[in-house]
């Protein structure tokens, strides 16, 4: 979400390197409920931009 009360959009961005206490995911799919629309609508936070879904599946790609 570029903001509170924006629609959803699909941007890419550069990567970085991964760092010592960091795992890299290579996400295959991920979930959007509820609380991501509670985020959206900045009810649950202020701060933006956010990635919405956290309820993600896939595989550990890259480990720091």
């Amino acid at each position: 979400f570029p903001a509170a009360n924006e629609p959803f959009s699909v941007i890419e961005l550069p990567m970085r390197a991964v760092r010592p206490d960091e795992v890299l995911i290579r996400v295959y799919a991920s979930g959007v409920c509820f609380g991501d629309h509670a985020v959206q609508v900045g009810a649950l936070c202020k701060a933006f931009p956010r990635v919405a879904g956290h309820e993600v599946v896939g595989r550990i790609a890259a480990v720091g």
